[in-house]
């Protein structure tokens, strides 16, 4: 049975653009377990 290190839930993030607040990322959950490795790679592959 894995160890469960990590758990959000609901990740949300706006970003101000053109006088309005915009949404980036809506909805979003995570769960990593010891011994996995997460990555996350914005379009550009920078993030």
């Amino acid at each position: 049975m894995s160890e469960l290190l990590l758990d959000i839930q609901d990740i949300r993030i706006d970003g101000y653009s053109d006088r309005v607040w915009k949404p980036i990322i809506k909805g979003v959950d995570v769960q990593l377990n010891r011994g996995e490795i997460l990555g996350l790679i914005g379009e550009s592959g920078a993030g």
